[in-house]
């Protein structure tokens, strides 16, 4: 029975709707999302053939069911049931000749059953046969009418209002109008019966009429039917698929996540479970460590029971554009369209492929082609906008949604992509109205809400500073120092990109969010983004310095200095370039912004190069969009960064400029490659290469060994047992993942193998010449500086086994033995060395392991703080500064080195290290009060007479002393003498010395800058 509060739709339907962080009934989604239900155990199989089959299925094991119908129909005992499963079967797994054949039979049997009609109907609707299929699926409605009882009276309606939805909107309400009174009127429903109902409901939250005469949540009702669903059968995988498709509407990813699963442990074989959970996996990138291949592992599996599965093909084929690949989409979707060559999903990619290529005219084909047989389908232009959207073509997903809306008024899912698009193209007030309009058809979206909690955050707390070319949107706690150096910045990066990329737009609008909620709100809608700003072209967002909490010290500075390289790059090519270039480009573009922002990120790239992950150039979008080790999408930033480096470097920055004018003209990567540097891509990953072996022939540095080559060692040895050099690396490699008594063991092996080379060569390598052919004596002296080499390295795991365990002379002996037999990897070897005398404090012998480990290595910070302590510790106060400024050169983030550092300078009077030092602190930390009055006296100390250092030295006092500094005397003074040196407003400058004076009655500068000043006669003309 239904539960007591569903006793007449038109009565509960007219209640208000409640809120889903309600507290109810304990926990309301407590069934539907599986919390409240009991271990799914394995049971046995019935013994009624078609209850078998049934069960079968519903495990997974479809060919074991096929098999079991297809034994009752040819003993002649099937029931009408029995057909009915094997035509549902037959289109679960795409075989659609069969499934019609089989309906056929049944119409001409029995022509007033309703279930060949239905199964003709879909069969029909997937082959994109829609005249056929609204006739099937009308004829199986009106069959199924006379039998308000049987499940079918739900399920042939309800097919039939899903496609007339998109053709003709009158039957389609009306179709949906039946189906809620029907359910009104029965007093008892299936599970499954449960389900259509709820989709029913979410199919009526798209006509108003509808929702005026039942209620505006159509969609609670649809959970709540779902609820009642898996409340009378917690095995039933649709409505598990059901409930994960509502959350995924409403953008609820980890509830999708979960109802996808449990749908999976029931059904492994649902491909539209399969689909869905890639669907929300690839929503939920970055967010909860998962890759692109746990999503594409999905899909496979979808297509491996029903071959031709449009929705897998469509999001594959999605995925290989957002990649670049659009020569693939199109491949992918010539085989999904074969099978389905009328599905709605597949033809909205064609067309978005078409649209990122500029073929407009093909564009507004498939266009027709689609409205031709769906005149009312909105979701193919709304398709297409999310698609365009995440290649940076925001004003086009803007246009896209508002057709969607234009065919399909009711169609609220566009409301959400147009409204947030419409902020994104600085049409923010119109935005905003869409969006609440968008809450008001769905106050459970919550892409939707949280964009509207943030716009009124945005409302309460942030004003707008206005500026030549730019709209600056800070909070007010910012206001008094921020847009100073955002701005200031903003214009030296419009200078500089203008001139070497060309025009940029007329007004941009940046906006530095302290919060990082309110930037991911403002990003992707959703919480935890994982970075630190975010473009869209003509919009800017980053975060501000203040927020430390959810992503630590950061310089925003170089983000928005990154973020607007973003902006000259979109503009310079239309908005159509590929991803890895764009984020190459502002990476390049960060070391030229400041001499600080350099990333250090050598030791990845080295990761790369050794480990064989470099990505060819002309898949390099991959590692953005379909990472497959959790790391990927950073160390692509470093390849993009570093390729365009090679490209400067090679064959100089005008070819970056020509590479944009090819993305402009509509060119892919390969394309570009080929017409602007005149090789193929694989030569240019060759040269690439080459340009990357060379920068680091000097590094001794190598990446601990992954977990891959770890295993290929393993085999390796298993294969050579004498194999030396194999199995002291393996030895390493164990050492270096924590794995004592391995690397142990190995080690041990490795040298007693090493130590028999001499006198019992023949066991260590198999010999298939004899030695007395050319080239043997080359091939021993080889393979034996390999067993010395793998004895290095064996010497080196034990080391540092001895280290973790405290066994301090016993790791310092191990090491200098790996060195002197020449390990492969001597600057871990030369860090453990420096260590253990760190850790016996004799800092002469560590400071001279840490430098020659430096010098094998890329440049790290973390070296020179390692060496800054060991100096600081040795006395050698002068050594270990030095070490810290090496580390700020070093490290764009870390503030506290910069001050550490010059409040060590300013007490030796050393100005100039202070300015330089500090030169870029503002744009780490504008917060600082006492960075401010330091910088400040830097530059005043150090103009001589250079009206800029004065003037902004003068601002830098002023922001000390807005921010309240500690010492105020102090920026009192250094105004005063400002002033003075530029020769303006001399009462001004008596004023502060005295208010400086009056702070600190000792400051002999000021009470000498007074009397200066006082003796200046009052008539002497005054610079300006």
């Amino acid at each position: 029975m239904r539960s007591s509060w569903l006793c007449g739709l038109p009565i509960a339907l007219a209640c208000s709707v409640p809120s889903l962080l309600a507290a109810q009934d304990d926990d309301p989604l407590g069934t539907l999302f599986g919390e409240r239900q009991g271990e799914d155990e394995e049971q046995a199989l019935p013994e009624d053939p078609l209850a078998r089959a049934r069960a079968l299925w519903s495990r997974g094991r479809l060919s074991e069911a096929e098999d079991a119908l297809r034994r009752l129909l040819a003993a002649a005992k099937a029931s009408p049931a029995t057909e009915e499963l094997l035509a549902r079967l037959l289109l679960r797994t795409g075989r659609l000749a069969e499934a019609e054949a089989l309906a056929r039979r049944r119409i001409e049997r029995s022509p007033t059953d309703p279930v060949g009609h239905l199964v003709a109907g879909r069969v029909a609707e997937l082959r994109g046969d829609l005249a056929e299929a609204r006739a099937r699926y009308e004829a199986a409605t009106t069959l199924a009418e006379g039998d308000e009882e049987s499940p079918l009276a739900l399920e042939c309606p309800l097919r039939r209002a899903e496609l007339e939805w998109e053709i003709d909107a009158e039957v389609a309400e009306r179709v949906l109008a039946r189906i809620l009174r029907l359910y009104q009127r029965r007093d008892e429903l299936s599970a499954r019966e449960f389900v259509w109902v709820a989709r029913a409901c979410r199919l009526a939250a798209y006509f108003p009429r509808l929702k005026a005469r039942f209620a505006r949540g159509m969609r609670e009702y649809a959970r709540k039917m779902l609820d009642q669903a898996l409340a009378s059968d917690p095995s039933l995988a649709t409505a598990h698929v059901e409930a994960g498709l509502l959350a995924l509407d409403t953008y609820n990813l980890p509830l999708a996540k979960k109802s996808f699963r449990r749908a999976l442990e029931r059904d492994p074989n649902d491909p539209s479970a399969r689909v869905g959970l890639a669907r929300a996996l690839l929503s939920s990138f970055g967010q909860d460590g998962g890759t692109f291949g746990d999503a594409a592992a999905n899909l496979q599996k979808a297509l491996s029971v029903d071959p031709g599965y449009a929705p897998a093909h469509a999001l594959l084929a999605a995925k290989d554009v957002t990649d670049g690949d659009l020569a693939g989409a199109l491949e992918r979707l010539s085989t999904g369209l074969r099978e389905r060559p009328g599905d709605v999903e597949l033809l909205a990619v064609k067309a978005a492929i078409h649209l990122l290529r500029g073929d407009e005219h093909a564009f507004e084909g498939v266009a027709k082609a689609v409205l031709a047989t769906r005149p009312r389908c909105g979701r193919f232009y709304l398709e297409v906008a999310r698609l365009v959207e995440l290649k940076f073509r925001y004003a086009e997903a803007r246009d896209l949604a508002r057709r969607a809306l234009a065919v399909n008024p009711g169609y609220f899912p566009a409301l959400a992509v147009l409204g947030v698009n419409l902020t994104r193209t600085g049409e923010e007030d119109e935005g905003r109205r869409v969006l609440r309009k968008a809450f008001d058809e769905d106050p459970y979206d919550v892409y939707v809400f949280n964009h509207l909690q943030l716009w009124d955050r945005v409302e309460e707390q942030y004003e707008v500073v206005e500026a030549p070319g730019f709209l600056l949107r800070v909070h007010r706690d910012e206001l008094r120092v921020t847009p100073h150096y955002a701005l200031e910045l903003l214009a030296r990066a419009k200078a500089r990109f203008e001139k070497e990329y060309g025009p940029l737009p007329e007004r941009v609008l940046v906006e530095i969010f302290p919060q990082h909620a309110d930037f991911s709100a403002r990003s992707v809608g959703l919480p935890g983004i994982p970075a630190l700003g975010v473009c869209f072209g003509n919009v800017v967002t980053v975060l501000s310095a203040r927020e430390k909490r959810a992503v630590g010290a950061h310089s925003w500075g170089r983000t928005l200095w990154h973020e607007f390289a973003h902006v000259a790059s979109l503009t310079a090519t239309r908005n159509r370039i590929s991803r890895w270039f764009s984020e190459g480009l502002s990476v390049y573009e960060e070391a030229r912004g400041h001499p600080t922002w350099r990333r250090e990120y050598d030791a990845e790239i080295i990761t790369l190069l050794r480990r064989g992950l470099l990505l060819p150039i002309a898949r390099l979008d991959e590692g953005f969009t379909k990472p497959k080790y959790p790391s990927q999408v950073m160390m692509s930033y470093y390849q993009a960064g570093m390729t365009c480096e090679f490209i400067a470097a090679r064959w100089g920055s005008g070819k970056l400029r020509e590479l944009l004018g090819a993305y402009r003209a509509g060119k892919d990567t390969a394309q570009g490659i080929r017409e602007v540097f005149g090789i193929a891509p694989a030569a240019f990953d060759a040269r690439f290469r080459a340009f990357l072996e060379e920068r680091y022939a000097h590094v001794a540095w190598r990446p601990p060994p992954s977990l891959d080559e770890r295993r290929a060692l393993l085999a390796q040895v298993e294969r050579s047992p004498w194999d030396v050099a194999a199995r002291g690396a393996l030895a390493l490699a164990y050492a270096l993942h924590g794995q004592p008594s391995d690397a142990e063991a190995h080690a041990g092996l490795a040298l007693r193998h090493a130590a028999l080379a001499a006198e019992e060569w023949p066991l260590l390598v198999e010999l298939e010449v004899p030695w007395a052919l050319p080239g043997a004596e080359a091939l021993r002296i080889a393979r034996a500086a390999a067993a010395r080499a793998g004895a290095a390295d064996a010497h080196l795991a034990l080391s540092l086994v001895a280290q973790r365990r405290g066994k301090l002379a016993r790791a310092l002996r191990r090491a200098r033995r790996a060195l002197r037999l020449g390990t492969r990897d001597p600057v871990r070897a030369l860090e453990v060395v420096g260590t253990v005398h760190r850790l016996r404090k004799r800092w002469r012998e560590a400071i001279a392991a840490y430098e020659a480990a430096a010098r094998l290595s890329p440049p790290r910070a973390d070296t020179h703080r390692f060496l800054h302590a060991c100096r600081k510790a040795a006395g050698d106060e002068e050594g270990a500064m030095q070490e810290l400024r090496a580390v700020c050169l070093l490290d764009s983030d870390d503030a506290k080195a910069r001050m550490d550092y010059a409040e060590w300078a300013a007490a030796r009077g050393r100005w100039a290290e202070v300015a330089e030092v500090l030169d870029d602190i503002n744009m780490i930390d504008p917060f600082l009060p006492r960075a401010h009055l330091l910088l400040a006296d830097g530059l005043r100390r150090t103009a001589l007479g250079k009206v800029d250092a004065l003037e902004r030295a003068l601002r830098e006092y002023s922001f000390a002393l807005e921010l309240k500094v500690d010492y105020r005397a102090g920026a009192l003074f250094g105004q005063a003498a400002c002033l003075e040196a530029l020769g303006r407003d001399r009462a001004r400058a008596i004023e502060l010395a005295k208010a400086a004076l009056r702070d600190d009655p000792e400051h002999a500068e000021a009470r000498d800058l007074l009397e200066r000043l006082e003796a200046q006669a009052p008539h002497t003309p005054e610079r300006r």
